[in-house]
């Protein structure tokens, strides 16, 4: 329920940073949501109910990751390029 209604807020505001930069001329800032889990295990049943199709119809499946402490190797060399390309607008998520 608590993530359902950061969602919410998190939409409400994305609405309103892109109406102030269309009325303003200022570029549009990619906003994001930091959601933290009480540990490991945690965020990864955070994930898979973010990436299920009844979260939110789906829409963020392909729009969040999970950084933490146990990915190694190739998994943490995507993870943290994701993660430093967050702000970027190509970048989904």
């Amino acid at each position: 329920m608590e993530l359902e209604n950061g969602i919410y807020l998190h939409e409400n505001i994305k609405g309103e940073l892109k109406i102030y930069a269309l009325q303003t001329g200022k570029p549009t800032v990619k906003f994001f949501m930091l959601v933290i889990a009480r540990d490991t295990n945690h965020a990864s049943q955070l994930l898979d109910l973010i990436k299920s199709d009844e979260f939110a119809e789906g829409y963020y499946k392909d729009k969040v990751i999970q950084v933490d402490s146990i990915k190694t190797g190739a998994q943490e060399d995507e993870m943290v390029e994701r993660l430093l390309k967050v702000e970027y607008p190509d970048e989904p998520t």
